[in-house]
């Protein structure tokens, strides 16, 4: 539970974190793609989608596009991209 005192704190933290981002993911970007998935050609999209259906398991277009904060019909063209 958060109380006033905790504020400066929290802000501090977000701050932080914002500063850090671009260095997260410059290096991610330069993280080589595992051999296994080399060969699927997979954007950002499609990682972002197979890790909510990794760690939540199966679950509806209309779920994982509200998860992902875009339109079904956009996750249903990710999936026929897997597919």
């Amino acid at each position: 539970m958060s109380t006033e005192s905790d504020g400066p704190a929290v802000h501090e933290a977000v701050r932080t974190l914002l500063l850090l981002m671009p260095r997260l993911v410059g290096r991610a970007k330069r993280l080589p793609v595992p051999p296994a998935l080399q060969g699927l050609d997979l954007a950002p999209r499609h990682l972002a989608l197979l890790a909510h259906l990794e760690y939540d398991g199966p679950t509806s277009v209309n779920e994982l596009a509200a998860r992902l904060e875009v339109a079904p019909t956009t996750v249903s063209l990710m999936v026929s991209d897997l597919s």
